[in-house]
């Protein structure tokens, strides 16, 4: 949740860039946010369902006791950090080019910093949960033990993490056509 004042941080930016790019910046970032942070809310509540773990600490190896979960949490965290190939990249790729655009190159430090603090919290996560041994099982990959209604969305979400870091367009082209009634 804390990562969240980050990424509200990114939207406040774009709108402070105060163009026409830093606004539709900052609603694409609505929508991607909304996805990544979805997948990684509901994959932590499917971990809770299903193990009843809280603590970070205990998660070595989940990701073979709930690969398609874990997946979905690694989707939303590697779009978090910025990875290409998820909806977070295109985000702070369009993001960037609005700051260059607004004459503000220094900005793009804070967003490279931002990415690597959001490397620093989530990459541990994703090791623990697929290249650290279990304390209480053998790491032996088994279907998530998860009603279809939990993991039928999760997938979805995670699905559209990547179709939109594939086709931004999808979304920016809604959005730019929708900037022509804001301005």
């Amino acid at each position: 949740a804390y990562s969240s004042v980050a990424q509200i941080g990114y939207i406040v930016l774009g709108i402070g860039l105060a163009t026409e790019r830093g606004l539709s910046v900052a609603l694409f970032h609505v929508v991607t946010h909304a996805l990544m942070k979805s997948a990684l809310f509901l994959s932590a509540g499917a971990v809770i369902y299903q193990t009843g773990k809280r603590d970070v600490r205990d998660l070595n190896g989940i990701g073979y006791q709930m690969p398609i979960t874990m997946s979905v949490f690694s989707i939303g965290a590697l779009g978090m950090i910025g990875i290409p190939g998820i909806n977070g990249f295109m985000s702070k790729w369009y993001l960037s080019f609005a700051v260059l655009e607004a004459g503000r190159p220094f900005i793009l430090l804070i967003i490279l910093l931002s990415s690597f603090l959001n490397a620093v919290y989530y990459l541990p996560i994703i090791i623990s949960a697929f290249l650290r041994e279990s304390e209480d099982r053998k790491n032996e990959l088994v279907k998530d033990e998860l009603p279809r209604l939990m993991t039928v969305p999760m997938m979805i979400i995670a699905g559209l993490c990547i179709l939109f870091g594939f086709f931004p367009q999808l979304i920016m082209g809604i959005i730019e056509q929708a900037m022509m009634t804001f301005l």
